[in-house]
C-alpha cells in the first residue's frame, strides 16, 4: 500500500455555553473566563497523545490549510495554567474557603467553579477529558466528566443543555456559510449556534460575507469574523486531525488530497 496523512478541512473543538439560565451555572458568560479555559487545554499534548502527533492547531473557524481565508494574525493560545489563574482571579473567581475550588458570589449566592464536560463516550475522548480535567484542577476549577452516547451529544447541543461540550465540524476547500454556526438567530431557534455566540456586529459580518461576490471582500469579512470569534472565545479549538489514507499499489495515479474523501476513485488506474 501507499499510505500517508493529508490535511483535513474538519476540526475538533470544545464549545462553551455563553448563555446563563436557571438550569446551568452562569460560569461562562464572561469572555475572560472563557479565555482562561482555553489556556487550560493542553492542545499540543492532546495532539501528541491522542492523535499520535498527526494533527495541527488552528486559532479560528477557518482551517490553516485554507490559506487565503485563514486569519493568520491570530496567535495560537498556549497552555498556560498561571495565565488562566490570573484571568480567573481578575474575573472574581477565587478560593474563599480553601477547598481548592474557586468560587464567586453571584446574585447573593456563592457559586463554586464547577461544571460538566460533556463528550461522546469513547476511550480516546475519556483520555482527553482526563488530561483537561487535571489541568483544570491545578487552576482551582472542578470539571466533572459527563460521557454520553453520540446522539445525546447532539440533542444536548440543540437544547443548549450543556456547560462545556466536545464536538467537531467537517468542512471543505471553500469556507462554508458561517450563518448556521454563528448567527444569533440560530441560537434563538435552537439551530447550530449551540454556544450563544454573536451580536449585531458579527451578524453583519456574516451577512456581508454571504452577499458579496467579490472574493477579496469575502476574505476581508471572514477574517474579521474569525477575529470576533477569537475575541469572544465561544470555542476552544483543539486540533484538525490529519486524514489517514492507504491506497493499494495495484493502482497508478495514487494521489491523496485534503478534500474529502481524500482519494479520487475514478482517477485510480490499475497497473498494466
Amino acid at each position: 500500500y501507499y499510505s500517508g496523512f493529508t490535511d483535513n478541512y474538519g476540526y475538533n473543538y470544545i464549545g462553551l455555553n455563553m448563555k446563563s439560565d436557571n438550569t446551568r451555572p452562569p460560569i461562562f458568560t464572561d469572555k475572560n473566563v472563557r479565555r482562561a479555559m482555553a489556556y487550560l487545554v493542553p492542545d499540543d499534548q492532546l495532539i501528541e497523545t491522542i492523535a499520535s502527533g498527526h494533527g495541527i492547531r488552528q486559532a479560528s473557524i477557518v482551517q490553516p490549510v485554507n490559506k487565503e481565508f485563514y486569519n493568520d494574525t491570530l496567535a495560537l493560545i498556549p497552555f498556560d495554567i498561571e495565565k488562566a489563574k490570573q484571568l480567573l482571579t481578575a474575573a472574581g473567581w477565587v478560593d474563599t474557603d480553601s477547598d481548592n475550588i474557586r468560587d464567586k458570589m453571584i446574585n447573593g449566592k456563592k457559586v463554586p467553579f464547577r461544571f460538566q464536560f460533556t463528550y461522546r463516550a469513547s476511550e480516546s475522548n475519556k483520555q482527553m477529558a482526563l488530561m483537561i480535567k487535571d489541568a483544570m484542577y491545578k487552576a482551582g476549577v472542578d470539571m466533572e466528566l459527563d460521557p454520553v452516547d453520540g446522539n445525546v451529544v447532539f440533542t444536548r447541543m440543540l437544547g443548549h443543555d450543556f456547560d462545556m461540550i466536545l464536538s467537531a465540524w467537517s468542512g471543505s476547500a471553500i469556507p462554508e456559510d458561517p450563518e448556521q454556526l454563528f448567527n444569533t438567530d440560530n441560537w434563538a431557534n435552537h439551530g447550530y449556534n449551540f454556544t450563544g455566540f454573536g451580536d449585531a456586529a458579527s451578524d453583519s459580518l456574516i451577512r456581508m460575507s454571504n452577499k458579496t461576490v467579490d472574493k477579496q471582500e469575502r476574505i476581508k469579512y471572514l477574517q474579521a469574523l474569525q477575529a470576533k470569534v477569537y475575541e469572544e472565545q465561544p470555542y476552544i479549538f483543539t486540533d484538525s486531525v490529519k486524514r489517514k489514507i492507504a491506497i493499494s499499489q495495484r493502482f497508478d495515479n495514487a494521489c491523496m488530497y485534503a478534500e474529502r474523501p481524500g482519494v479520487i476513485l475514478n482517477a485510480l488506474k490499475l497497473k498494466g
